[in-house]
């Protein structure tokens, strides 16, 4: 029997003693006792980002990864990669503090009053009389516009009490489906609704007032589940080589969901029960995530998701708790075009509009639409999260201290941070622009090949330097040629030239804060659309608002959906031949 450790970890939200078996991998238990860390690879050993610091007790030998990536100092004082750390003896440590994130979640927002989804009405009943005895449900489907509706038992028990002790009086909630809620006619008519884009990085929230179509407060938060990988691949490997993993998976997501409704209510003073519409956007693995299903088909070809519709059910049905509310799960197109880029749509209007437009959604993924009102084409690109940090060596999300802008002059390089903190690593934007400066300065040729040198130094942080090296010159060359192969690929397809597109519209955190220079200058996107570049911000948070606030929006979201004509890349010659040439700069 083997034997049991005892682990005294410290960290800055979360402090605790574990118990484990000996021999177990300290990324696995630090994951799976909620402790938040950066593991862009999910613990296979590979990013090199899982960092501890051992305070006391004896692990394992330093492997030889470790060694080739921390300087003799940190490993003097104690640092680790956690994935390479078999507990072998007791243990304190500590995972380091995680710097705040700033999570994008400003759009364009506008409400359509004529048909709003989720309706909160006062209704006088007519009292029953001995010439007048029909049932109280038929008297109130008799009295609320469009009629009868589904309504769930446990409603209908409560009816009785509600009518007779209110004088017949009620506030009804409804859409044009349910009856959502029934509550005594001296209540407020106070209505509430919670737009959520569950993206695989952050998640993004909006609080919402229904009967007014005003956003009252919106809050991020990195995803907990980022713990199991940066990417979608990685957290559905975890669920293959674990039987539990999605349920892990779905219980981390639908408690995060839990926790920001219960924040938000409670900030703003609103009781959760007055929350009654929740509308949620991801990509079709996140989907899967929340609805518990698996996902282990939408990693291998032929990429079948189990399905990809829109539909509404119940947030208990879900498993979320803090409200009795009604979930809008928007729709999805395929394995990777998810309901994100379907609110994006709808959030830009491109689908209404005469003339050629592009979206970029340049996030975790890559997603690209082109089109007009007279057709819609999609494809996902695999760009790796590069432009997230995540597999750049001193890459980092955008927290404080992350650097967001770089400019090389004379030899000298300069630099900003997010929030004017010391710097912690480079982040998405910094990461283009440092790719673009290199070019710029002859320090990288057209083939991405450094000149002199194997890396460049950006900074000095408070664990030594952070450089740009020649495999993250390969890692930005790779999504940018992923990207831009994707757009001409879509272009062909369409028989139009970039000179045909009328608008660009980034969408996305990276998309919001990059250099639109840096990106033309590395051939992300064609020089002759510079001009024409907008960013917009989270369309998909947006576009989840508007169909929470819109009946006739929802509609458009599936209409949206249905009517986009995918293109699978990795079965595209076409893609194959774009993707050569794109790799030079």
């Amino acid at each position: 029997m083997k034997e049991i450790r005892t682990l005294n970890i410290l960290g800055d939200v979360t402090s605790k003693v574990v118990r484990c078996q000996d021999g177990e991998n300290l990324y696995r238990i630090l994951a799976d006792n909620g402790f938040e860390f950066s593991a862009p690879c999910g613990g296979k050993g590979l990013c090199g980002k899982c960092l501890v610091k051992i305070l006391s007790g004896n692990a394992n030998p330093v492997s030889e990864y470790e060694k080739s990536l921390l300087s003799a100092q940190q490993l003097s004082e104690g640092w680790r990669l956690s994935c390479h750390v078999s507990v072998s003896a007791d243990l304190t440590l500590e995972v380091p503090q995680k710097n705040e994130a700033f999570i994008l979640t400003s759009g364009e927002f506008d409400a359509d009053a004529e048909e709003p989804l989720i309706v909160k009405e006062h209704i006088a009943l007519d009292p029953p009389t001995l010439t007048d005895q029909r049932a109280l449900l038929n008297r109130l489907f008799d009295t609320l516009p469009g009629g009868q509706r589904r309504i769930s038992l446990d409603l209908v028990r409560k009816l009785s009490q509600i009518a007779e002790g209110s004088n017949y009086e009620v506030n009804v909630v409804y859409d044009r489906e349910d009856i959502i809620a029934i509550e005594p006619g001296s209540c407020p008519i106070r209505a509430f609704g919670v737009a959520l884009d569950i993206g695989t990085t952050t998640i993004a929230a909006y609080l919402a007032d229904l009967q007014s179509g005003q956003i009252v407060a919106t809050h991020g938060e990195i995803n907990a589940q980022s713990r199991y990988g940066a990417d979608v691949i990685s957290r559905i490997g975890y669920t293959i080589e674990n039987p539990e993993g999605t349920a892990v998976l779905n219980r981390l997501v639908i408690s995060q969901i839990d926790g920001i409704i219960s924040k938000l209510a409670s900030k703003h003073n609103i009781d959760p029960s007055e929350i009654y519409g929740i509308t949620i956007v991801g990509n079709t693995t996140i989907r899967h995530f929340v609805e518990g299903l698996e996902t282990s088909s939408i990693a291998s070809a032929p990429f079948a998701p189990a399905h990809t519709f829109g539909y509404s059910t119940f947030a208990k049905k879900l498993g979320l708790t803090t409200t009795n509310a009604k979930c809008y799960l928007l729709p999805c197109v395929s394995a990777y075009i998810g309901s994100d880029i379907v609110a994006g749509i709808l959030a830009s209007n491109m689908h209404k509009s005469e003339n050629l437009s592009l979206l970029v959604d340049l996030g975790t993924n890559g997603e690209i639409v082109l089109g007009s009102k007279r057709g819609l084409y999609a494809c996902s690109t695999a760009a790796g999260p590069a432009f997230e940090g995540a597999n750049i060596k001193h890459g980092v999300g955008s927290v404080t201290g992350a650097i967001d802008s770089i400019k090389i002059e004379n030899g000298a390089v300069s630099y900003t941070t997010i929030g004017n903190q010391p710097p912690c690593g480079i982040c998405g934007s910094g990461v283009l622009d440092s790719v673009a400066q290199m070019l710029d300065n002859g320090i990288i040729d057209e083939t991405g090949r450094m000149v002199t040198g194997t890396e460049l130094v950006i900074a000095q942080g408070q664990q030594g330097d952070i450089t740009f090296t020649a495999q993250d010159v390969r890692q930005v060359q790779l999504a940018k040629a992923a990207i831009a192969a994707g757009v001409r690929v879509m272009l062909k397809r369409m028989k139009k030239s970039p000179g045909d597109i009328e608008k660009v519209y980034l969408a996305g955190g990276f998309g919001s804060y990059l250099n639109k220079m840096s990106a033309v200058k590395i051939g992300l996107l064609p020089e002759i659309l510079y001009d024409n570049i907008l960013s917009i911000g989270n369309s998909a948070g947006a576009g989840a608002v508007k169909a929470l606030l819109s009946q006739r929006h929802k509609d458009q979201c599936d209409e949206i959906a249905s009517s986009i004509d995918y293109i699978e890349l990795s079965n595209s010659a076409d893609f194959t031949e774009e993707f050569t040439e794109c790799m030079i700069f």
